[in-house]
């Protein structure tokens, strides 16, 4: 706890308390099989630059497994997504890694989405119903590694299409 006193010399004055931060227990986020990564730029060297930053944040991240959830619900609910979009589908952090190189080598694998979202795009109606259903049976399929993939898969290239996903709801009731 301390404070930190300021007088200038106009009669501006400023007073302010601090204490450090006090860890509270936050609920367990509870591990998933996969993790889907959405990444966007506007222009595709953009997207590849964001990828290469993207690797080098995750190359860092200290609790690996753990920190890989936040990452992904922080890409996917808490930035903008632009025209140029890639995502890709991964177990952990390494095989993340592995996957974005290959993106950036040009390599094509069954977990690797991408896709360029035109500016007057809407999207279908009942497309974006299906990917509403697909996050909201998300949850009960988690149980099934293979089957909670292959929703994720279709998630990630309905994203990569242009269509608006509720994220939010892939993590039931606790965010990371």
């Amino acid at each position: 706890l301390g404070a930190v006193s300021a007088f200038g010399m106009s009669g501006t004055n400023a007073h302010m308390v601090v204490q450090s931060y006090t860890h509270k227990n936050t609920p367990t986020i509870e591990r998933s099989p996969y993790y889907l990564l959405p990444v966007s730029a506007k222009k595709p060297e953009a997207l590849k630059e964001k990828i290469e930053d993207l690797c080098r944040v995750l190359e860092r991240t200290e609790n690996r497994n753990e920190g890989l959830a936040a990452i992904s619900y922080t890409l996917q609910d808490g930035r903008h997504h632009f025209a140029c979009r890639s995502a890709i589908v991964v177990e952990d952090i390494d095989d993340a890694l592995f996957v974005w190189q290959a993106f950036n080598e040009g390599e094509k694998r069954p977990n690797i989405f991408q896709g360029k979202v035109a500016r007057e795009f809407s999207g279908q109606t009942a497309i974006k119903q299906y990917a509403n259903d697909l996050v909201l049976q998300s949850q009960s399929k988690k149980e099934d590694p293979k089957k909670y993939q292959e929703t994720l898969h279709a998630l990630a290239d309905l994203y990569c299409q242009g269509y608006d996903i509720f994220w939010e709801k892939l993590y039931g009731t606790v965010v990371p």
